[in-house]
């Protein structure tokens, strides 16, 4: 979830998961119906790495992408119909939508930030092999929604996300700004804290949602989060003010 000053191996490792994921699901073929769910769930992580939100400390975030992807990987059924996607389609559509984005705003001539996609790649791809093995060894069904075990296998898995990202950007960012890894973890985690919650639960509201929802759980529970990244963007620009106030205040002196 923050952005690094340039790219590093564990960012590309990341989209090298997604590229063996994809040779995977093409060479083991999917159903139309799982095409389908993965084409819906791309374009809303696509669109919502499109709307990036900058915070305090330059680390950048998309919500709406990361939301989307949780809920992605977290399904289990869409209405009726049994859509649980494997993890290689899960990084297979990830990789695919977070990649068409940055390349897009490379062709604006704004930073694609790689690395940072490519961790996020590794986070949800752990997330999701979390989800899937103790979904197998709690043998939870046919229908697993009616099981209490499902929302805190759904919570471990959401957890597991936030702590593979927050090593992997903290011990990124400890190693080359020469910071102590236990403040930079300090930091990271008072950074992205709430907004990380928030994303973390909707992810699990999609994927519950959609059980009973089908298709309509989507624009219902993205649209409270699109409030909530609208007003940490309000917030990032009066902190962004803030502190370009007190840098031209600390130089009256001066002048």
């Amino acid at each position: 979830m923050t952005r690094s000053l340039h790219g590093r191996p564990v960012g590309w490792a990341g989209f090298g998961l997604a590229a063996i994921g994809l040779v995977i699901t093409v060479a083991r073929g999917i159903s139309p119906y799982q095409l389908a769910v993965g084409i819906v769930f791309g374009g809303l992580i696509f669109v919502g790495e499109l709307a990036r939100v900058t915070l305090p400390g330059d680390r950048e975030v998309s919500p709406i992408a990361l939301a989307a992807v949780l809920g992605y990987a977290l399904l289990f059924t869409m209405g009726t119909q049994p859509a649980t996607p494997p993890v290689q389609l899960v990084t297979a559509v990830q990789g695919l939508a977070v990649g068409a984005a940055a390349l897009l705003h490379r062709l604006a001539a704004r930073p694609a930030n790689m690395d940072v996609l490519g961790r996020q790649i590794l986070a949800v791809a752990a997330g999701a092999a979390t989800f899937h093995a103790l979904m197998a060894r709690a043998d939870l069904g046919p229908h697993p929604a009616t099981s209490g075990a499902l929302v805190p296998i759904m919570v471990v898995a959401v957890l597991v996300v936030g702590i593979v990202d927050l090593a992997t950007a903290a011990s990124d960012r400890a190693l080359h700004l020469g910071t102590p890894v236990r403040a930079t973890v300090r930091d990271e985690i008072q950074a992205v804290a709430g907004l990380g919650a928030a994303v973390g639960a909707t992810g699990i509201l999609i994927a519950l949602a959609s059980n009973l929802m089908g298709w309509w759980a989507l624009p219902v529970l993205i649209l409270p989060l699109l409030t909530t990244q609208f007003s940490f963007r309000r917030y990032a620009q009066i902190r962004s003010t803030y502190r370009q106030t007190i840098r031209a205040l600390s130089k009256i002196t001066e002048v």
